[in-house]
């Protein structure tokens, strides 16, 4: 079947070859009372037909969007941490990655305490890329900085990888700045 945005097409052209499949059976009855049967039989099929093939589209949709909104997130968190030193910037990206999450949730009718769980997830995830950008580019002190600063962004899971990175990248830089 169709996927993505080809479901529609792709689904609409099953339909109307079923369609003329099942009037090509419905042609084969000898009399009235045949015709009459089948006609109900077959109609019935397209029903159980159509039914699938709208499940196939909804489906297929909501999978294009779900995709389409990861893609989305993880666009503003490449954009957040290429402007790593820029913290207008990321605070304006984290903004715009906290509104699409809103959006793509309240669409899919996820609001209160589990549509803010995910968007707290995913801007722990952002600022934890973050500091890892820092410490990839040798600024241990500006990660640490950086960490302090926005430590009530931070939850879970990102808390321990964020200061396993800051204590590694603190004992590389701290070797590097006594050469």
């Amino acid at each position: 079947g169709g996927k993505g945005t080809n479901a529609v097409p792709v689904t609409t052209a099953a339909r109307v070859n079923y369609q003329k499949y099942l009037e090509s059976l419905a042609a084969t009855a000898n009399n009235p009372e045949q015709k009459q049967m089948a006609s109900l039989i077959l109609a019935k099929r397209y029903r159980d037909f159509d039914t699938d093939l709208l499940k196939h589209e909804t489906t297929e949709q909501a999978q294009l969007e779900k995709t389409q909104h990861e893609a989305l997130i993880n666009t503003y968190r490449s954009e957040a941490v290429l402007n790593y030193r820029n913290p207008q910037r990321v605070a304006e990206t984290l903004a715009n990655q906290e509104a699409a999450i809103k959006t793509y949730l309240a669409q899919n009718g996820i609001n209160g305490q589990t549509a803010d769980q995910a968007i707290q997830k995913e801007k722990s995830n952002t600022l934890t890329q973050i500091v890892k950008r820092y410490i990839v580019n040798n600024q241990d002190q500006q990660a640490k900085a950086f960490y302090e600063a926005n430590k009530d962004g931070f939850t879970g899971q990102y808390v321990d990888t964020v200061e396993k990175q800051l204590e590694d990248g603190t004992k590389k830089g701290e070797i590097f700045r006594a050469f």
